[in-house]
């Protein structure tokens, strides 16, 4: 079991590194995006595995600049977790001009689902996800809404 809380919460961050990407596709009009239209576009760009997008649209501050070992880091990270199928927002919340947070429901290949919420922050004027070294899991938001289909 506390194998895969690890592997979720690994997913969590992961999902949230990936689908932050999709968003600076469009970097001119991202100080008009909403954190939800961020939030919809990030996501998309994590189905879409495209790393090199993700990594700049993530504050992470576990990596502080270096670039590649992040871009590095997420790859490997993904490979070990069921690829997302689907999403639904549920909630925005604690928005102010430089922060929001938009709670998401995940769902995977593997038939695991989750809620979680995602931590944004805006830098230099444009939606980032933030990220740091505190687990999602101890979120409130947080819950696991169904196991994967192997267990």
């Amino acid at each position: 079991m506390k194998k895969r809380v690890g592997i979720i919460g690994t997913a969590v961050i992961t999902v949230a590194g990936v689908i932050s990407v999709p968003f600076l596709t469009n970097s001119e009009e991202l100080d008009t995006v909403s954190p939800e239209a961020f939030v919809k576009e990030y996501v998309e760009l994590g189905k879409a595995e495209n790393y090199e997008r993700i990594v700049d649209l993530v504050v992470d501050e576990r990596f502080k600049n270096d670039r590649g070992i992040k871009l590095e880091t997420y790859k490997a990270m993904q490979e070990n977790l069921p690829s997302l199928v689907d999403y639904e927002i549920k909630e925005v919340k604690n928005v102010t001009e430089d922060q929001a947070t938009v709670v998401v429901v995940l769902e995977y290949e593997d038939g695991s689902a989750e809620q979680a919420p995602l931590n944004l922050v805006k830098k230099d004027g444009d939606w980032k996800l933030y990220l740091d070294s505190q687990s999602a899991l101890t979120d409130e938001a947080y819950k696991q809404i169904s196991p994967a289909d192997d267990i």
